[in-house]
């Protein structure tokens, strides 16, 4: 029965494979983005992960976009729309009205990962306490608070989003919006956010840990990794990494397994 939902909603997506447009993603810009992909080749798929990447640097390329994503692979698709739409219907920006689709981006990044077969999408933010330190503005930090509320809550991303910060978070959180003087702010927010403290991991767990490293890197790049890097290689490179003490040592360790792999495979090559 599970197979037979995702085959229907990926014929709802494509539209039978006709891909001539469809309403079921909710994000227009995510759908161009996917139907190019599909059908398009070469170059596109790196404007396409360059595009959605930085979506930024975009906004003032909205006919670049359609001319590759759109009018070029109309021999592929029948989209009725013609060119005014896409502009019109800022199908090429995830800025506007409140980062509408970027939200509705994630969530349908969600949905085809799981018609695809995978449990879903998660995101993961690191150093989320950047938000305190290095935004300046009162309004942003509110802004990425509420984003941060949003996510805890559900309704706009249904897929799992993790936050990585200290554990007096709160407390800092608390301190610098008083400072700033909003009083009108619902602090209970920041206390009902569901945590959970990690144990330090051991030499043996990141030993684990750096098999499983090895083992991406093999896949992503193609290549035997464990052959060229064997576990007895890898652990005097885990004793070596872990030698050094420091809060920072299970970042530095994978920083520092991934050097060593991304070095053989260049010797390798």
């Amino acid at each position: 029965m599970a197979c037979l939902i995702k085959f229907q909603i990926r014929d709802r997506i494509s539209s039978k494979g006709r891909w001539d447009n469809s309403d079921y993603l909710n994000s227009p810009g995510v759908y161009v983005a996917l139907r190019a992909w599909i059908t398009g080749e070469g170059t596109r798929a790196e404007l396409i992960h360059d595009w959605l990447s930085n979506p930024q640097n975009y906004r003032g390329q909205r006919t670049h976009l359609y001319q590759h994503l759109v009018e070029g692979l109309r021999g592929k698709f029948r989209d009725p729309r013609p060119a005014w739409s896409f502009y019109a219907d800022e199908v090429f920006l995830f800025h506007t009205g409140g980062h509408r689709q970027a939200w509705d981006g994630l969530a349908d990044f969600d949905q085809i990962a799981k018609c695809s077969g995978l449990r879903g999408l998660v995101l993961l933010f690191d150093e989320f306490e950047d938000v305190i330190q290095n935004l300046n503005r009162r309004d942003l930090q509110q802004q990425a608070f509420m984003n941060l509320f949003r996510f805890f809550a559900g309704d706009r991303y249904p897929g799992m989003s993790y936050f990585a910060v200290t554990p007096d978070f709160v407390a800092k959180c608390k301190k610098e919006l008083l400072r700033r003087g909003l009083y009108d702010f619902d602090y209970q927010h920041f206390d009902d956010l569901p945590s959970f403290e990690m144990d330090p991991i051991t030499r043996l767990q990141f030993f684990e840990l750096a098999k499983k490293i090895r083992s991406v890197h093999g896949l992503a790049y193609e290549w035997n990794a464990k052959r060229a890097l064997p576990d007895k290689r890898l652990l005097d490179l885990v004793d070596e990494l872990w030698s050094i003490a420091s809060p920072e040592r299970v970042r530095r360790g994978i920083e520092g397994v991934v050097r060593r792999l991304d070095e053989v495979l260049d010797e390798s090559a």
